[in-house]
């Protein structure tokens, strides 16, 4: 298996070389248990990762609810507003 690199230690030299820096793993107060569900394929998920890598996992994750919660708030309002026009019509026919 390949040894992970640390993407928070590991940086470029002033010629751009990168530095590999290994990962310390559980040493590393950034290397964290993660457990709930993925949203993208529905499995399990029961593991240990660096913060930096869970953190683009939940900004996405985020911004899909963020869409969701967004397109639910639209079928809202084009629900009342069309409540509003049958109601603005039925006004009409009665008067």
């Amino acid at each position: 298996m390949a040894q992970k690199i640390c993407p928070r230690l590991s940086s470029n030299d002033l010629d751009g070389k990168l530095i590999k820096v290994p990962c310390l793993e559980h040493e590393c107060e950034f290397f964290q248990h993660v457990v709930g569900k993925d949203d993208q394929t529905g499995k399990e998920v029961d593991e240990w990762a660096c913060v930096d890598i869970i953190q683009v996992r939940l900004t996405i994750n985020l911004t899909n609810k963020i869409n969701q919660t967004t397109a639910s708030m639209d079928k809202v309002n084009n629900t009342i507003h069309n409540l509003g026009n049958t109601k603005t019509q039925l006004k009409r026919i009665d008067a």
